[in-house]
């Protein structure tokens, strides 16, 4: 099952619709209405995208002052920019810039991971194989595939949550190198997997 079959059985892209009710609230709160909203009117044949994490609100004023600010030097690399970044964050969480990786949205990031541990494997010549709930966000899947990893899928438990033992159980079983990756929160079920029962896995 990949998330789109899921959002369908299960009636969750109704919540677009509620959502919408959210927007008009708003709007009447703040007296504006998004361009974005003007162009593509929320309804039941374009509902709000919560799979994609479309916010209801629209943009933050804050963020779309920052882009207009940040116009006049949009010709320039940003490499100094992204350094800056990576070392105010780093310093925030009290780690050292190498723990730190910026992508152009999650799915570079996914990749970005996937790619490298799976050379990693490959470097060894060791089997490798990705480990995933079903459903979930299916894009390491997506760029595990083309590289020949085989991709093992594990059906959510009926309460939705990670079925975290049968992961760890397939990847204690398989003579190679496994990735497990786990979505928090889930996309598309929302469902929050608790940190405490995610430290098994950190070294």
């Amino acid at each position: 099952m990949d998330r789109r079959s899921f959002l369908k059985s299960t009636g969750i892209a109704l919540g677009g619709l509620t959502a919408a009710s959210l927007v008009t609230t708003g709007q009447a709160a703040t007296g504006t209405v998004s361009p974005a909203a003007k162009a593509a009117p929320l309804s039941a044949e374009n509902p709000l995208l919560l799979n994609f994490n479309e916010n209801s609100l629209g943009m933050s004023p804050k963020a779309r002052q920052a882009i207009i600010d940040a116009l006049p030097g949009a010709f320039r690399y940003p490499d100094a920019a992204r350094e800056a970044l990576i070392e105010q964050i780093a310093a925030h969480f009290s780690l050292t810039p190498e723990h730190i990786s910026l992508g152009n949205g999650s799915s570079e990031t996914i990749q970005a991971a996937v790619q490298m541990l799976v050379a990693n494997a490959q470097k060894k010549q060791q089997p490798v194989q990705l480990i995933v709930p079903d459903p979930t966000f299916n894009y390491a899947e997506l760029y595990a595939e083309p590289l020949g990893v085989n991709i093992v899928k594990v059906p959510l438990k009926a309460d939705l949550s990670f079925d975290l033992a049968a992961m760890q159980a397939i990847a204690d079983n398989f003579a190679g190198h496994s990735v497990i990756y786990i979505c928090n929160p889930n996309n598309p079920t929302a469902m929050i997997t608790p940190a405490s029962q995610l430290a098994q896995w950190v070294n």
